[in-house]
C-alpha cells in the first residue's frame, strides 16, 4: 500500500479525462451517463453515430512486464520505485499441481491479483499506448473538441461518425494493444450504431 500511495500521484498526472477506472475523483457512472447523453443527442439531431465497446481477453493477466517498465519510465517514475516493482515481478513464479507439484514457471505477463498497485500499473500501461495513437480529429466533435474514446479501466468505448473511421480506429487500437500483450475479445467486443 505504501508503494501504491507514493506512485499514485505520478501515474495520475499522466492519465487523461477519458480514463475513469481506478482513479480518485472519477466515476465510471459519469462515463456511462456521458455515453447515454451522446447517444441521445445524436438520435435527437438524426446524426450518424458509431460506437464499439472493446473488451480485452484476460486484460489484467495479459500485459507484458516489459510494457509495465516502459510505461513507468515514460511517466517519469523514479528508478528506485521501478526497480522495486521489477524485483517483485521478476521473482514471480507459479506451479501446477496435478498428481504432484510441477516445476516452477516464471511469470512474465500480467499484474498481481489483489495488489493495490496492480490497477494503477494497468492504467499506466494502457495510457502509455493510447497517447501514441494518431487520433487527432477522429471520434466525435463536441464543442470543437474531439472525443475518440472513454475508458473504464480495461474496457473502452470508441466513438465515430463513420463506420470506416471506427474500423480504422479499432484496427489501430488492436495493433497497438497487441504490442503490450492485450488481445481483443472478439466475442465480447460489440459495435452499435443509430444508422
Amino acid at each position: 500500500m505504501c508503494l501504491e500511495k507514493r506512485l499514485e500521484p505520478d501515474i495520475e498526472k499522466h492519465q487523461t479525462k477519458e480514463q475513469a477506472g481506478f482513479r480518485p475523483g472519477f466515476s465510471t457512472i459519469d462515463h456511462i451517463h456521458t455515453i447515454e447523453q451522446i447517444v441521445e443527442k445524436y438520435q435527437e439531431f438524426k446524426s450518424s453515430l458509431y460506437l464499439v465497446y472493446v473488451d480485452y481477453a484476460k486484460a489484467f493477466d495479459s500485459i507484458t512486464h516489459e510494457s509495465i517498465w516502459q510505461a513507468l519510465k515514460h511517466q517519469n517514475i523514479p528508478d528506485i520505485y521501478v526497480n522495486i516493482i521489477k524485483n517483485m515481478y521478476l521473482k514471480s513464479t507459479s506451479r501446477v499441481k496435478l498428481d504432484r507439484l510441477g516445476p516452477k514457471i516464471n511469470i512474465r505477463r500480467g499484474v498481481k491479483q489483489g495488489d493495490l498497485l496492480s490497477p494503477k500499473l494497468f492504467i499506466a500501461v494502457l495510457q502509455n499506448k493510447m497517447k501514441n495513437l494518431k487520433w487527432e480529429g477522429k471520434g466525435i466533435n463536441i464543442d470543437g473538441k474531439y472525443l475518440s474514446n472513454l475508458r473504464f479501466a480495461d474496457d473502452i468505448v470508441l466513438f465515430s461518425t463513420s463506420s470506416k473511421q471506427l474500423e480504422e480506429m479499432l484496427t489501430d487500437l488492436s495493433d497497438s494493444s497487441n504490442t503490450i500483450g492485450l488481445l481483443l475479445n472478439t466475442s465480447k467486443t460489440k459495435v452499435t450504431t443509430n444508422s
